[in-house]
């Protein structure tokens, strides 16, 4: 490593010293390479016009009326009150400022924390605004008239204006430098010019009460940024930088007249401000997580801009900062080697929740993508960035989108990822990895033509012809405590559940062993987060076992042992493809006192169903479950009740509209997800169960993740509980879901002499189709009907009119229908033995006894596919 650091190090002294403008994406030699992939390919020429249409109107807005866009920015405009110091209170809001700079001033966020409204559009933003009240909507009833929200409770909506106004400047830059057009030109730089004086005037913001950990100002430590209340949301900088590169020559050609009254040059000017967002950045934020890799983000475009060292009086330029990031680790920031050396080398995956954890992977590609034209290669000598970019494929479901768990809130994973890898490989002449690179961006679905123009700018002109990557059936994360299943199949027909085990911290949370389930692509059964913030009142609900599908009271968080599965999945791996029988994922997971076995079933090419067996030491038990949509039919009778008494957690208070029920005999519900998907359920019935109905918060905020707006905020989620009181571990929960629409018949197979219990379910329209579903516990085996017996963690018998179709045993030693057996020669395992074309075969990892009616048993010796 050491090395690798020193060639680094000569080449941030050798090929990053010229600071030409532009190259922080674009420069004069890959110009020609931009605009050919704008005149001479349709996603080009779209993403290009796409870009023109967001910013035409405002140009022409301020062609008629000049300070139009500028007079939209959150400043502290008003003559006296153009303050030069801020002070923020214990409550982390805005307190007071002193000072009156000769120009209007940046305003600040009026708050650290989000609050429930979005800013309304920019032509309804109030000019000149000298008091920082801002219109917003509220995010729960979008439809309402827009209300004042006073500016000490405007939560993000001060940054957002700013930013969003200079990403029109970073946009209308770039549009710019590719026409030479000036009146983009001019635009832009209105823009910037008002935003770099107006942030050289001001003194970092201070914090007396140390509420962010630090005093603010010049001091180390904390988190408080220059301009706002956390160093990762400190983010003005990074659309200032691009804009100031693009636009440089101009800016040169038409200097500001302020910069006569302070006596500098643009690039002093620029330098100072920029090195002022760094010098504060290196003291503050995170030393690692996302927190650290998010700071270096806001930070990345102001280095890259800056001049050499040699240019300022401190000797602290482009190479300085950068060099950093390479490899000096400091009390407030790790570098590259302490930040890789977070990734799990067997999974790829970074220690946080999906939203966190893919962000970082972007993030690292987009820096080596900026400094590899510059002559760094960050990727050369760390495959580990192209492992960690693999993982974001196991982590999105069939519609592209990212699983959730933890504070993950969901939404497409960025396809950019793959996009700038394709690019280096594609720099570099290495035509086996591009071609990795877009077989994966097939599997997102990407569509480039919504390329921003930093993407246009660095993305290859054509994706090489590539397949789709392979799938795979069972990915299992052990530091995230997290297992997906799937049962690919024809489109729309696909099976997919997690399994999750809840953890303290890494946005990662206790909510118990919870489970989710997929119908058509979609997350029917789901982890809930639709809170507004981490300091919202209903974050604990949606962020704890109440959000989940789980058994309340008892574990939320803590050590998992998985028992079995198929596919069988190695210490040395992350997701497995193949496997022993593609008609049955499972996962078998022990939490404390809690235990899960959850099942895929594939009945056919386009049906299928999970079941759901879960045991519990406790005596007492809630069995939870959400699905989003709305409720169709509930098999038990229910009356209002005014609570759920007595309640295992302060978070059922978030439940309304209770209605409660009490039978002996099997429970059948079903919800109506959306106009084509419509969710069965079935337990097996025990006696004395309570049954209560109930609308719980609701599921999301994030529209795309769910059908037909489905349990979309404010929407509320369709939420039960089967509540049992008496051993739940000999007398399991045992369920079936579906979603495939094919009529069922479903018996309980529940031991009282054994732990087991599972399900016979007989599907009449598939020729009489019957699998006999068992699931154990312990060593002991069980006879649910004559001539049948499962010893094993799980036991699928299938047959149907025409006879046998397999039998299954999932981490076990026998399984035996009507004269034929399966059985392991030694220790437990998963063995398959099943009919195809008439022909039995079988499938095992260790040897195993095979008998046919009539025929004494044989040994056979470990394989797969193995015709007898």
């Amino acid at each position: 490593m050491r090395k690798l650091l020193f060639s680094l190090s000569i080449a941030l002294g050798m090929g990053l010293v010229s600071a030409a403008h532009p190259e922080l994406y674009i420069s004069e030699k890959t110009l020609p390479e931009v605009k050919a992939k704008i005149e001479k390919t349709p996603w080009g020429a779209q993403a290009f016009e796409k870009i023109r249409r967001q910013v035409d109107p405002y140009v022409e807005k301020t062609q008629k009326e000049p300070d139009w866009v500028v007079s939209r920015l959150a400043m502290y405009w008003k003559e006296g009150e153009r303050y030069t110091q801020c002070y923020i209170d214990k409550r982390q809001h805005w307190d007071r400022g002193e000072g009156n700079a000769p120009v209007p001033t940046v305003r600040l966020p009026g708050m650290r924390k989000w609050n429930n409204y979005r800013i309304v559009p920019l032509e309804q933003r109030e000019p000149y605004n000298e008091t920082g009240d801002m219109l917003g909507i509220d995010r729960q009833y979008p439809d309402r008239p827009p209300v004042k929200v006073p500016y000490k409770e405007s939560g993000h909506m001060i940054r957002y204006n700013n930013v969003e106004i200079l990403q029109l400047a970073e946009n209308a830059a770039f549009l710019y430098y590719v026409t030479k057009d000036e009146k983009y030109a001019k635009f832009a730089a209105d823009i910037f010019w008002a935003w770099l004086f107006g942030t050289y005037y001001m003194n970092p913001v201070l914090d007396p009460e140390k509420t962010t950990g630090g005093p603010g100002g010049y001091e180390p430590g904390g988190i408080l940024g220059y301009y706002d209340y956390e160093q990762i949301h400190d983010d003005l900088q990074r659309h200032a930088a691009p804009i100031y590169d693009l636009l440089f020559d101009y800016l040169e050609r038409n200097p500001h007249p302020h910069l006569g009254v302070i006596g500098k040059s643009l690039k002093e000017t620029a330098g100072t401000v920029f090195k002022r967002f760094l010098d504060i950045g290196f003291v503050r934020g995170g030393k690692s997580g996302n927190w650290n890799i998010n700071g270096w983000g806001i930070m990345f475009p102001s280095m890259i801009v800056l001049e050499p060292n040699s240019f300022y009086p401190d000797g602290k330029g482009r190479e300085y900062y950068l060099q950093h990031f390479i490899d000096i680790t400091t009390p407030y920031h790790n570098s590259l080697p302490d930040i890789l050396a977070q990734y799990d080398p067997v999974t790829g995956l970074w220690p946080e929740s999906p939203g966190y954890a893919l962000g970082t992977v972007f993030s690292l590609l987009e820096f080596a993508t900026i400094v590899h034209p510059l002559g760094v290669d960050l990727l050369k000598k760390n495959p580990i960035l192209q492992k960690a970019a693999d993982a974001t494929l196991v982590w999105q479901d069939e519609r592209g989108k990212h699983l959730v768990f933890g504070d993950a809130r969901g939404g497409r994973v960025n396809p950019d990822i793959f996009e700038r890898l394709l690019t280096y490989y594609t720099r570099v002449g290495d035509k086996e990895n591009a071609l990795r690179c877009a077989a994966a961006l097939k599997a997102t679905g990407n569509n480039r033509e919504n390329a921003d123009w930093s993407s246009l700018c660095t993305m290859v002109a054509e994706l090489p012809d590539a397949k789709p990557p392979a799938g795979y059936r069972i990915a299992y994360s052990p530091f995230h405590r997290h297992i997906i299943l799937t049962s690919p199949a024809e489109k729309g027909y696909g099976l997919m559940a997690t399994l999750y085990g809840g953890r303290k911290g890494w946005h990662l949370n206790r909510t118990g062993l919870a489970w989710q389930f997929y119908a058509d692509g979609w997350a029917v059964a789901p982890d809930a987060a639709a809170y507004e913030s981490y300091w919202s009142g209903d974050f604990g609900y949606h962020q704890g076992p109440t959000g989940v599908n789980t058994i309340l009271p008892g574990y939320v968080s803590g050590p998992i042992v998985l028992n079995g599965s198929e596919p069988k999945i190695a210490g040395n791996e992350f997701s497995v493809a193949g496997g022993i029988c593609d008609a049955v994922t499972f996962a078998d997971v022990t939490a404390s006192e809690k235990r899960r076995l959850i099942a895929l079933i594939r009945s056919g090419r386009n049906s299928g169903y999970y079941v759901d067996v879960f045991r519990s030491r406790q005596d007492r038990n809630d069995y939870l479950h959400h699905t989003i949509g709305k409720w169709d039919s509930c098999s038990v009778p229910v009356a209002p009740v005014a609570a759920i008494e007595p309640k295992y957690n302060d978070r059922y208070d978030y439940f309304k509209n209770i209605r409660q029920g009490r039978t002996g005999d099997d429970i059948q519900a079903s919800w109506n997800v959306s106009s084509e998907i419509k969710v069965g359920m079935w337990m097996a019935g025990q006696p004395n169960s309570t049954v209560f109905l109930m609308d719980a918060p609701p599921t999301t905020f994030v529209s795309e993740i769910v059908p037909e707006k489905a349990s979309l905020s404010p929407a509320s989620t369709p939420a039960m509980i089967v509540r049992r009181n008496g051993d739940g571990w000999k007398n399991p929960f045992v369920s079936v879901f579906s979603a495939d629409g094919v009529k069922r018949k479903f018996t309980r197979l529940i031991s009282e002499k054994t732990e087991f219990a599972g399900v016979k379910v007989e599907t009449p329209a598939l020729n009489n189709r019957t699998e006999i579903i068992l699931a154990g516990s312990g060593d002991d085996g069980y006879s649910p009907e004559k001539g049948t017996y499962v010893e094993g963690n799980l036991g699928v018998i299938c047959f149907d009119d025409s006879g046998l179709q397999y039998l299954f045993l999932g981490n076990g030693e026998e399984v035996s229908w009507n004269g034929y057996t399966l059985k392991t020669a030694g220790d437990w395992t998963n063995a398959v033995l099943y009919r195809k074309n008439g022909e039995l075969y079988y499938s095992s990892t260790l040897p195993v006894w095979i008998a046919k009616p009539g025929e004494k048993r044989r040994e056979y010796p470990a394989g797969m596919e193995q015709k007898l």
